[in-house]
């Protein structure tokens, strides 16, 4: 093998060197300066990426507490709404209660009246029916013609006395 031949040590380790030197002095002068230049570049970007993250995640912090605030708020104001509204249902129910109620003994009071009206009208027809009949009756067992509610009281005082002595 030529590359272990000791003859043809001096040059290899010549042109070894050589070449690692003009490789080194090529990595150490235009590509590693390009990689560090693209690195600081990116995490300059990165930085900056973090910098909006962290920006946007104090906004959203941020706008969760104001929609939990205006959650709160909405609920609360729902909360006494509801209570008003009860409390305007139970008036009113007071109200409409009593009113019924006045209603209820205004209808009472003129049903008493318009009962005792016709109670009254009955009692006047019955009284009237029931004073012909008897006109009719005593004038059919007596034979009398009776002419007024004076003549009538004297005919059954009369026709008592005689029953009651008869007996």
């Amino acid at each position: 093998m030529p590359q272990f031949d000791s003859t043809t040590f001096v040059s290899q380790v010549f042109w070894l060197l050589i070449s690692w030197g003009i490789l080194f002095i090529y990595l150490w002068k235009f590509l590693i300066p390009r990689m560090n230049a693209k690195l600081a570049e990116r995490e300059g970007n990165v930085k900056k990426i973090l910098a909006e993250a962290q920006q946007l995640n104090e906004q959203a912090e941020k706008m969760a507490k104001l929609y939990d605030q205006k959650l709160y708020e909405a609920k609360h104001s729902q909360k006494e709404k509801l209570k008003k509204v009860i409390e305007f249902i139970q008036q009113s129910r007071v109200g409409l209660e009593s009113n019924l109620q006045t209603e209820a003994d205004i209808a009472l009071k003129k049903l008493s009246a318009e009962l005792l009206q016709v109670e009254h009208n009955l009692y006047k027809d019955i009284s009237a029916k029931l004073e012909n009949s008897i006109v009719q009756l005593i004038e059919k067992k007596l034979s009398v013609k009776v002419e007024g509610d004076s003549e009538i009281a004297q005919l059954l005082e009369k026709e008592i006395i005689k029953v009651t002595a008869n007996d």
